[in-house]
This record gives C-alpha cells, sequence and structure tokens, in this order.
C-alpha cells in the first residue's frame, strides 16, 4: 500500500466543506481501513483432514512466495495445520480467526492484530514464520469487514473484535492472558494497547505503532491531542500493565520515529526497543535481526 495516496485531512475537510467536530473521529476512522477486496483467502471444507482449512487465492500465495521463497512448498503444505474459527464479537459480528500450534511444546502464545491494507490471506506466511522462528502458538484474526469477517471496520468494532480473538484463546484453547503476548502492527497496535490496559499478559509487542489517527494522518498539522482524536496510543500507553517492546523503522514514512521514541518512553515497563535502522514503516520485518531481537524478549520475561 503506497501510504502517499492516503489524502491529507485538511484536503478533505475542504472537500467537504470543513465537517463539524462530532463528525472528526468517523471521518478519520474511515480513512484509518483499507480492507483488501476481494478477501485473499478462504475457508473450505477438505475431507482429507476432515475439517476446515485454509485456502488461498493467487494473489496471496504470490506475496507468500516473495516472503517465503524456497520455504514457500512447505508453507503450502502445512496449510492444513491452521485452525480456522469464526468467533461472534460483542457487538455482533461474526470474525475469522486463525490459529496455528508451535512445531515445538510451548505454553506461550502471540495474540497478532495486523495492520490496515491487508487480511488473514495476506499475513498467514507471516504467521507461520512468526510461529516457527520463536517457538510459538500464533493466533490472528480479521477485524470486522476484512476477509471472511462481517461487519464494518470502526474503532469500537476494533476493540470487540480483538476481545472475541481472546475469549477464543481462553476458552477454546485454555489458554491463560499470563501466557498470552500481545502482538500489534501498525493499526493492529490500537487494539493491542486497548486490551492490554484491561488484563495482564505475558507481554507486549508494538511494531510501526501508531500515536492517534488525526497525528498519524496530519503530521504536519497535528503537533497535540484533541479529545476527538480516534486510536489515542499514546494517551493510553502508560496504563499497560506489563513489559512492552517496541519496533520501529528509523524511516518509517507514516510514522516519525520520533514519535515512536515518545510512545516508548510513556509506557511504564519499556525495556530497550529495537529502532530498524533505514526501515520503513511496512519492511521492518525483513530486518535480519528481527526474529532474533522478538525472540530475546519473549525469552527474557521469563
Amino acid at each position: 500500500m503506497d501510504y502517499n495516496d492516503i489524502p491529507d485531512l485538511m484536503t478533505i475537510f475542504k472537500q467537504s466543506c470543513c465537517p463539524p467536530i462530532h463528525v472528526i473521529p468517523r471521518l478519520v476512522s474511515n480513512l484509518a481501513f483499507y480492507p483488501p477486496k476481494p478477501k485473499l483467502y478462504d475457508f473450505v471444507y477438505d475431507k482429507k483432514y476432515n475439517k476446515s482449512v485454509l485456502e488461498l487465492n493467487e494473489e496471496a500465495i504470490v506475496y507468500s512466495q516473495e516472503i517465503l521463497n524456497k520455504n514457500l512448498s512447505i508453507f503450502l503444505k502445512q496449510l492444513y495445520r491452521f485452525d480456522v474459527l469464526m468467533v461472534d464479537s460483542r457487538r455482533g459480528n461474526r470474525i475469522s480467526c486463525i490459529f496455528l500450534r508451535s512445531p515445538t511444546t510451548t505454553n506461550k502464545t502471540i495474540l497478532y492484530s495486523h495492520s490496515n491494507a491487508c487480511d488473514l490471506g495476506f499475513i498467514c506466511c507471516h504467521v507461520w514464520l512468526i510461529s516457527r522462528q520463536l517457538n510459538c502458538n500464533i493466533m490472528a484474526y480479521d477485524y470486522s469487514g476484512y476477509g471472511l469477517s462481517d461487519g464494518k471496520p470502526s474503532e469500537n468494532n476494533l476493540y470487540a473484535d480483538i476481545d472475541s480473538a481472546l475469549s477464543a484463546l481462553i476458552y477454546l484453547y485454555k489458554i491463560s492472558p499470563k501466557n498470552i503476548v500481545l502482538y500489534g502492527t501498525s493499526v493492529g497496535t490500537v487494539p493491542t494497547i486497548d486490551l492490554s490496559t484491561r488484563l495482564v499478559f505475558y507481554g507486549v509487542i508494538l511494531e510501526s505503532s501508531i500515536m492517534s489517527g488525526l497525528r498519524t494522518l496530519c503530521p504536519k498539522w497535528i503537533k497535540q491531542f484533541w479529545t476527538i482524536d480516534p486510536f489515542p496510543n499514546l494517551l493510553k500507553a502508560n496504563k499497560i500493565k506489563c513489559k512492552v517492546l517496541v519496533i520501529h523503522g528509523t524511516n518509517d514514512e507514516l510514522t516519525d520515529i520520533k514519535d515512536a521514541v515518545i510512545l516508548y518512553k510513556r509506557c511504564p515497563q519499556s525495556v530497550p526497543p529495537f529502532w530498524a535502522l533505514g526501515y520503513r514503516h511496512n519492511d521492518v520485518s525483513s530486518h535480519p535481526q528481527y526474529f532474533q531481537r522478538i525472540h530475546l524478549f519473549i525469552t527474557q520475561l521469563k
């Protein structure tokens, strides 16, 4: 996704004849979500395994090839290992989730919240890599209006969506929050931070995080926080109840590294951050020390 294509908020204000204050949160929220159309995956019943399995479309496979290279064939053969499920959110939407058990025995599980322009079909190869590289179970889910999840994307739905995924981990897989690492990327840091202020988890990872809705869309104009500002990550960060690893590219074109430093300093239990020198908003995971730094964070929490 090219974030240069996102229109400046002031331009939108002028084109819409300066909308009233109460409309701004909804306007910013609508600009924050870019679900892929059409969806990049499906859940289909497979007679061989006697269960529903994850099926990727051609675009998702091509993207997976770029990420996995020679491991693509292994990944595609292991798609059946993903548990696929639909769970109900408290706001009445059905949320699609995938769960992958670690190839080694572990009691640590990651709850992964993805960025704004992808769905489970796009990220499942990354989810697979995370599980293999970190030796963790992992659950990922689609926001309302993304992939197979119904409803429409919104800030309030984000909070309900992650709660439904957490409920599945707790009640279906019998996994305690004390063994769960919340991991959010870009807009996925919004539900991640919100949930981490309400319960105590094993740890929190914030990658390419945003500070707030207005500050992200209009960084040159918005230098302070408004009460109407959606996605108020920075205002909630000081309430996170566990240790936090902040990961950010120094050349991030969407959220300035200076803002990431502010977020890092605001988290009460931050560990030394991982500043990916020369990396941008969407390519931090390709840094050669990426998995090594996350693995160190998780193991040091013991």
